[in-house]
């Protein structure tokens, strides 16, 4: 009798350990469902970029694989992928919200996440080294580097950036363009360029030459849409400064009224320094005066 009663103790119990045991199996997945769901809605909306024009050898890494491997045309690359370009290699990037990005030889880029602002679209890239060229078709771009921060909106930018000294240099076709670090913010339109010399170093700004015109012609067949254009706002500037800039004119040398008997007359002749605007100098060869009109 005692046996019995035993073996139905046992058996209720191991029946209890059961039930706990499968409730706590549906416990985690209810808990889990609202986490993935949460996940799919932070990636819905971000960017992709489909790879296309590839020459040489071109490597990409998904955010889940450990090593980069060698892609083709077509490979559609996820956000936080990443792309290495060898030398003499090059490839075109089409994103998923229509713009267009470049990568020269001997880059490594990153394709960061995006987010709606009230401005529109802003959506980050990362290069750790090389050059790109962003042809941004709506919203804004921030590009980032370990020396800066370039950014453009609706517009073409370029950015390279040297690993071995730290600099950063972008070029601005066309729109509004910046770049920026911890020692400043320069903004720049069509036909300027930006550069920090190296990390730390405030951003300058310059104009744009026919070698960085060129760099534009060599790797971005679209840049012929704007150059032209470039070109002529750059003409009529050009004419619009010759035409306020005012001619100097000269100012009459003074006559003396009389000659005084005391003091002999200096026999050198006179010599005219260029004119200028502002203060006028007349010197005197032979021991003569010097007079100074305002």
């Amino acid at each position: 009798m005692k046996n019995l009663l035993r073996f139905s103790i046992t058996v209720i119990v191991f029946v209890f350990l059961i039930f706990l045991a499968a409730c706590n199996m549906n416990t985690p997945s209810e808990e889990t469902t609202p986490t993935l769901a949460a996940s799919n809605e932070a990636i819905e909306g971000n960017i992709t970029a489909t790879l296309s024009e590839i020459s040489g050898s071109v490597l990409a890494r998904q955010p889940s694989d450990e090593d980069f491997a060698e892609v083709d045309n077509g490979y559609i690359l996820q956000t936080l992928g990443k792309i290495q370009t060898m030398d003499d290699s090059r490839v075109r990037l089409d994103l998923s919200n229509d713009s267009l990005i470049r990568l020269g030889a001997n880059t490594l880029f990153t394709l960061g996440t995006s987010e709606e602002t009230p401005e529109g679209l802003l959506f980050r890239i990362r290069i750790e080294l090389g050059r790109i060229w962003v042809i941004l078709r709506g919203g804004a771009l921030e590009v980032d580097t370990p020396s800066g921060l370039a950014s453009v909106r609706g517009s073409y930018l370029h950015v390279s950036y040297d690993e071995d000294t730290g600099e950063v240099r972008v070029t601005c076709l066309e729109g509004t363009c910046s770049l920026s670090n911890d020692a400043g913010t320069v903004e720049i339109r069509a036909g300027e360029t930006a550069v920090i010399t190296g990390a730390g170093q405030p951003p300058q700004t310059g104009e744009m030459d026919e070698a960085d015109v060129q760099n534009w012609l060599d790797n971005v067949p679209e840049a012929t849409l704007v150059i032209p254009h470039l070109t002529e706002t750059a003409q009529a500037l050009t004419a619009t400064a010759r035409t306020s800039t005012p001619t100097p004119t000269q100012t009459p040398t003074p006559t003396s009224t009389s000659t005084p008997t005391d003091t002999p007359t200096p026999t050198g002749t006179p010599t005219q320094t260029p004119t200028h605007t502002g203060k006028v100098t007349v010197e005197v060869e032979g021991g003569g005066t010097i007079i100074q009109n305002p």
